[in-house]
């Protein structure tokens, strides 16, 4: 077994396997307000989920119930979880349609990691104001801007940031972007001590950062960088409606500009610091020892780039 084999090993036993990544659960159509029935039996799906589950080749069982050999129903059993199972107690309570509140509630949810890190920048209000502007652009707007900040003056920073969420949160009418702000110089230094890769990648700036994400997912924005606005409306789509699996999707480049992973990943990995910087290439290691490759992917598989 050769060391990098060793160290995923000692990961996968470090956060017991992550079983999350583990779990196959099934999910029995039979009560869910979207099954379509013919009389007593199911016909299909409302949302057309069994059908993308067969194209995804989850494996998709018909069932019935019943006693003393009289069928009260047949069903279906998809052999993997549903997130849009709900039961009739659910749809009684909506003010809205079954399917605007499903499409709602399976919207994905994340946060947005700015690291503030240009040295020779010399006006860091108008760069970080940029950088705000720019994550407004996005279709699907992130719930909280994490702006962790390692070089700017943080005056400067939490004045442009503090006008920025002002104005932008006033022209995209109806939202409300939370925003924290973190400066990381101790943290540097600190880092600088635990391991040189945390400080070469600014890897660091991450954990300081997730210590602020309560999303479901969290990106990493690299300030000075831009990012294609349909991003996440991609990941969303490929999720809830292609229902494809993804936990983590690699960075665009080392700066770690486009980082994205399910937040509770990163604490049961332990984050940067724990891992001596290499929480991705554990994560990568971890994958291929449990043949999970393909929850692993490049931002161009889900999009249609390439």
């Amino acid at each position: 077994m050769n060391d990098r084999v060793k160290e995923a090993e000692a990961v996968k036993d470090y956060v017991g396997g992550v079983k999350e990544i583990h779990v196959d659960p099934t999910t029995s159509c039979k009560e869910c307000v979207f099954a379509a029935y013919a009389g007593t039996t199911q016909v299909g799906c409302e949302l057309g989920r069994i059908e993308k589950f067969k194209a995804r080749g989850d494996e998709v069982i018909e069932a019935f119930d019943g006693e003393n050999g009289e069928i009260k129903s047949e069903f279906f059993i998809v052999k993997r979880r549903c997130s849009a199972y709900r039961e009739e107690a659910w749809a009684n309570k909506l003010t809205t349609g079954t399917h605007h509140a499903i499409e709602e509630e399976l919207k994905t949810i994340y946060d947005i990691i700015l690291m503030f890190d240009q040295d020779g920048v010399h006006d860091d209000y108008r760069e970080i104001s940029d950088d705000i502007d720019n994550i407004f652009c996005q279709e699907f707007l992130p719930r909280k801007i994490i702006i962790v900040n390692k070089t700017g003056d943080i005056g400067q920073i939490i004045s442009g940031v503090r006008d920025s969420f002002a104005r932008n949160n006033n022209e995209h009418d109806g939202t409300n972007v939370l925003y924290d702000v973190v400066d990381v110089q101790e943290a540097l230094s600190h880092a600088a001590k635990e391991c040189v890769e945390l400080v070469a990648h600014n890897r660091y700036m991450i954990d300081e950062g997730y210590r602020h994400v309560d999303a479901q997912w969290y990106m990493v924005w690299k300030s000075g960088q831009l990012m294609w606005a349909d991003r996440v409306y991609w990941l969303d789509n490929y999720i809830n409606y292609q229902l494809g699996k993804v936990c983590m999707l690699r960075a665009d480049n080392e700066s770690n500009h486009g980082f994205c992973i399910l937040s509770f990943l990163h604490k049961t990995l332990g984050g940067f610091m724990d891992t001596k910087g290499r929480m991705v290439e554990a994560m990568e290691e971890l994958s291929e020892i449990d043949d999970k490759q393909h929850m692993i992917k490049d931002w161009g598989e889900i999009d249609g780039s390439t």
